[in-house]
């Protein structure tokens, strides 16, 4: 063989190398993405993103907090149901290997499916206790949407972006429907859910503050 040749041949082979490396590596990057956006759907658990934009310093004039025992109750129950929802799957599995049953196989798929539901809900209420979040905040010139378990992304509207709201009691929750133009629900309402099974007391109180708030500022109840 000659000399040129063997350049070639080991050319080629680096080549095929670098290939084989930068699949790997894609592999590798792949693989790291999709468990970090599990992980941030389930639990809240992600990779360091861009800063969010800070929010507007105001004083508040209401401050509506969550039912923590809820919140700790919901997540132990959601807890509870995983666990043995797992065990399900477990069983499922191992009898499908046993036996060869196609349906334990589906079976097994539709457990797991359902044990992803119940830890996403289960991380949403954990990180919403942990973080101490509250539901909404009416400031002097803005009123703050807590939407997500994250207090730094929470959604700030201005009172004069409020077309109007409504109030309804259902229960231990109260129901704040806001409109407006930044609304994006089909319904052309944002839900403000505030849930408070185990402060059902306070919620008459409460509704009566949320519209003196906005009779000040102006924005019409819808009847």
């Amino acid at each position: 063989m000659s000399k040129n040749s063997k350049k070639r041949s080991a050319a080629e082979n680096a080549k095929a190398g670098t290939k084989a490396d930068e699949q790997k590596m894609s592999a590798a990057d792949t693989a790291k993405a999709v468990s970090e956006n599990v992980l941030e759907d389930m639990l809240g658990i992600g990779a360091d993103k861009p800063a969010d934009p800070e929010l507007p310093d105001e004083e508040m004039e209401l401050e509506v907090e969550e039912d923590r025992r809820r919140l700790l109750l919901q997540g132990l129950g959601m807890l509870v149901i995983s666990i043995a929802l797992l065990f399900v799957a477990l069983g499922a599995w191992a009898a499908a290997n046993i036996t060869g049953n196609v349906v334990l196989l589906i079976v097994l798929i539709f457990d797991l499916t359902a044990v992803w539901f119940v830890c996403k809900g289960m991380g949403k209420r954990f990180n919403r206790y942990a973080s101490r979040v509250h539901v909404v905040d009416f400031g002097r010139r803005n009123v703050l949407l807590y939407l997500k378990s994250d207090p730094k992304k929470a959604q700030v509207v201005a009172y004069k972006d409020i077309k109007n709201y409504k109030l309804i009691r259902q229960g231990g929750s109260l129901r704040l429907l806001l409109a407006g133009n930044w609304v994006t629900h089909p319904s052309g309402y944002q839900l403000v859910d505030i849930n408070r099974p185990f402060m059902k007391d306070s919620l008459d109180g409460l509704a009566a503050q949320i519209k003196d708030v906005m009779r000040e500022h102006r924005v019409n109840e819808r009847n």
